[in-house]
């Protein structure tokens, strides 16, 4: 039959090894009370602080920061912390220009848009694990080079002078969508006063 599997990720990819995986404290405790279940041993009922604090526990991952030959940095990337070898990909791009929106959860392993593609040049990428909200330095910074592919129709004569005119048309369209939201987000709270008002008894017509 045909075979048929997905494309190789596009950019930077980083490679890596680790050796162990943090547990969280959900995990750390299911373990324990498998052993003093086999060992026929009484199993403590967690406290009602102990589940709120599994309940809101940021799960380990790793985090990798890469940064331009200035040293500033222009993408951070998060992966789970499992252990074994492992692949991050950067598509060497800079981060979205679009303002973050919704109220769903902090999920740090959530997925990310991307902006537009970065310059070509040095680039380096260093590796952290973050654990409890504490940060651990692991490997790095590893030198790498991002070239252009030059299968570009019409290549801009100034490489540098484009993603500069594109960081400020993004910075724009930042601003604009900003404002937008921020409007409908007012309107939606004084449509809530609205209904609050007729909903008081006591409120003055």
């Amino acid at each position: 039959s045909y075979f048929a599997t997905d494309n190789p990720p596009f950019g930077a990819v980083f490679t890596f090894y680790l050796k162990e995986a943090p547990k969280t404290r959900s995990e750390a405790r299911r373990e324990q009370e498998e052993k003093l279940f086999k060992e026929g041993k009484p199993i403590p009922q967690p406290s009602e602080d102990e589940r709120r604090a599994e309940a809101r526990e940021e799960k380990p991952h790793r985090v990798f920061t890469v940064t331009d030959e200035t040293g500033q940095v222009v993408r951070r990337l998060t992966a789970k912390a499992q252990k074994g070898i492992q692949r991050v990909a950067w598509d060497l791009r800079y981060p979205p220009s679009t303002p973050v929106a919704g109220r769903e959860n902090f999920n740090p392993l959530a997925e990310t848009r991307s902006g537009m593609l970065a310059l070509p040049g040095t680039y380096r990428v260093s590796m952290a694990l973050r654990v409890d909200g504490q940060l651990r330095e692991l490997a790095g910074p590893v030198e790498f080079k991002a070239d252009v592919l030059g299968n570009t129709s019409l290549p801009a004569p100034d490489r540098a002078e484009l993603v500069a005119f594109q960081r400020q048309a993004s910075e724009m369209a930042r601003s604009f969508l900003g404002t937008r939201r921020l409007a409908e987000d007012m309107s939606g709270r004084i449509e809530a006063m609205k209904r609050a008002l007729y909903a008081t008894p006591g409120a003055s017509p």
